[in-house]
């Protein structure tokens, strides 16, 4: 899923079409802006998560949207 697919997404069928359980596995510290995590709650629902900004350090910061 690109940056522009997340933009546009106005329902479920391209986070459940991108949803791949061999590509579920991601550490945090791989993170980098323009970033697309796809999630899978316990619930069993499917979210996108856009990385929009990071800020290193102590007290960083990251900036989702989602």
């Amino acid at each position: 899923m690109t940056v522009q697919d997340f933009n546009v997404i106005s329902n479920d069928a391209a986070i459940v079409n991108a949803w791949s359980d061999a590509r579920s596995v991601s550490k945090a510290g791989d993170l980098k802006t323009d970033d697309i995590w796809l999630v899978k709650l316990q619930s069993g629902e499917k979210g996108a998560i856009l990385v929009k900004r990071i800020v290193a350090g102590d007290d960083g910061e990251i900036e989702f949207a989602i």
